[in-house]
């Protein structure tokens, strides 16, 4: 059909409201009209997808399990008590983290790398046979050569940094390996994704010998056990040196009972100074008869008069000799012969009684002085010994302190033994079948409505903004003009 139009200046009409279905249809006829656009569009996604997934080498999974003993698995362990409690050493849920970790670490990468070597990981050039090899290998050069170039460009920009072969083949077997623990077991898994089946059991391999190994000298006692038994002997040496001091300051001070040998000491001073006073107030209760003796040359006084009898006996022989002078003054006058005699007799005795007092005294005195230095040798040699005892007791306690931790170090060393054969491999890695990906059929399917999607998308796109008329809705959409009829291409013919 041809339309005939014709302007109405000036009209001004306006532009009538689209409706969402009306949208559609004209969405979906500039479809149509378009279809080698969508189909076009279609083909190069499925191509595009097809050789990326060409140029993608396969990718092979390697998987291990590990399997960690723990606690009453461990057989035949040692046992200590202490304080009436069994205690049992063997691997609590939290070392198998510490094993997940240690899978995890860079050496055990770098160490399978260096074992094996880089050339190891040099893919080996094969010249393709047929078509679809041919453009796998002109795809896989394409994209190597492209990120080259990218990684090229960002490193002269320093966008990057510059990484050896070795560090990068390091960095991927890091990326592609997941270690991890499977639930609440104690099982270890261990997954490596590598475009080489056999690099990757290798790979893996490595890593578990040297992880056993590394496990091994991480779990290993630090010889500890040799440290203890210093101390032991030198606690021990300690212990017999304060034993060998104390024995003798036993013996030199002569320390068998010193707290009851301090108290007959004490009673004997009491005693003793008791002693001294009564000896002083017999000296001075002849005090006011002194001048008897001042009469007699004491030259005349004769020690022996009266046998070497203590003071008291003295002092009561004066006693008797004064009520007998009393009574000789009474009978006869003071200048009598008789008085006079019994004044020198009591003279002499005065003079005795100071002389036997003066002795006596001193030999308390010296006594008093010999127990007082007995007593301050005691305090001093308590002192030392009070101290010696507390010097002991710190020694026997470091030496019981040392020797206890000798014999939980014996006891680990001997645990550690048995907790280093405890993790086993439950499942080896072995050569995979078949490659895990890439998934180039579900791939190339995905990429089936996908194209079709983008193709429509496009060819909406440019529907929607091309300017052509294609049909009276067209007309219609255009202000100031008004649509008359329409003529067949036949009727314009006739």
């Amino acid at each position: 059909m041809v339309s005939v139009l014709r302007d109405l200046p000036g009209s001004g009409a306006a532009t009538p409201t689209i409706e969402p279905a009306e949208l559609i249809a004209e969405l979906a006829a500039a479809v149509l009209r378009r279809w080698p656009l969508v189909l076009i569009v279609t083909a190069v996604l499925m191509s595009g997808v097809y050789v990326a997934m060409q140029a993608r080498s396969d990718i092979y999974q390697v998987e291990a399990r590990l399997l960690v003993k723990v606690g009453p698995e461990n057989l035949e362990i040692p046992t200590t008590v202490s304080r009436g409690a069994l205690i049992s050493s063997g691997v609590r849920k939290e070392d198998i983290n510490s094993d997940v970790i240690l899978l995890e670490s860079r050496h055990l990468i770098e160490h399978a790398v260096d074992t094996l070597g880089i050339a190891t990981f040099r893919r080996l050039v094969v010249e393709p046979t047929t078509f679809v090899g041919k453009v796998r290998r002109a795809a896989s050069n394409t994209v190597r050569g492209v990120a080259k170039a990218v990684e090229r460009t960002l490193t002269a920009l320093r966008l990057a940094k510059p990484m050896s072969e070795r560090d990068k083949m390091i960095e991927r077997l890091q990326d592609n390996l997941v270690v991890n623990r499977e639930g609440e077991s104690d099982v270890i898994e261990i997954s490596l994704h590598f475009g080489d089946g056999s690099i990757a059991v290798s790979v893996v391999d490595l890593m578990i010998d040297q992880f056993l190994i590394d496990r091994a000298h991480a779990r290993s006692s630090i010889a500890t056990a040799g440290f203890f038994e210093d101390q032991v002997g030198l606690a021990w040496a300690a212990l017999e040196r304060v034993d060998a001091e104390i024995a003798t300051l036993r013996i030199g001070s002569r320390l068998t009972a010193s707290a009851d040998e301090r108290k007959l000491l004490l009673e004997r001073r009491s005693a003793v100074a008791s002693s001294v006073t009564d000896a002083t107030a017999a000296r001075a209760s002849v005090q006011p008869i002194r001048a008897f003796a001042d009469r007699i040359d004491p030259a005349r006084v004769d020690p022996a008069a009266m046998g070497g009898a203590p003071y008291g006996v003295v002092l009561q022989a004066i006693g008797e000799l004064m009520v007998k002078r009393t009574a000789e003054i009474g009978q006869v006058a003071a200048s009598g012969r008789a008085a006079q005699e019994i004044e020198e007799r009591i003279g002499a005795l005065v003079l005795l009684l100071e002389q036997s007092v003066a002795h006596e005294i001193f030999l308390h005195e010296a006594e008093r002085a010999r127990i007082d230095e007995r007593l301050e040798v005691l305090n001093v040699a308590d002192q030392k010994m009070l101290l010696l005892l507390s010097e002991r007791e710190v020694a026997q306690s470091r030496y019981d302190d040392y020797n206890l931790r000798l014999e939980e170090e014996r006891v680990n060393a001997r645990l550690e033994e048995r907790r280093l054969d405890n993790i086993a491999v439950l499942t080896p890695p072995a050569q995979p079948l078949a490659p895990v990906g890439p998934r180039r059929l579900g791939m190339s399917l995905v990429s089936l409505p996908l194209g079709l999607i983008f193709g429509v998308a496009l060819a909406g796109m440019l529907g929607y903004a091309d300017t052509r008329v294609f049909g009276l809705r067209d007309l219609a959409r255009i202000p100031g003009v008004k649509v008359l009829g329409e003529v067949s291409p036949a009727e314009l013919r006739a």
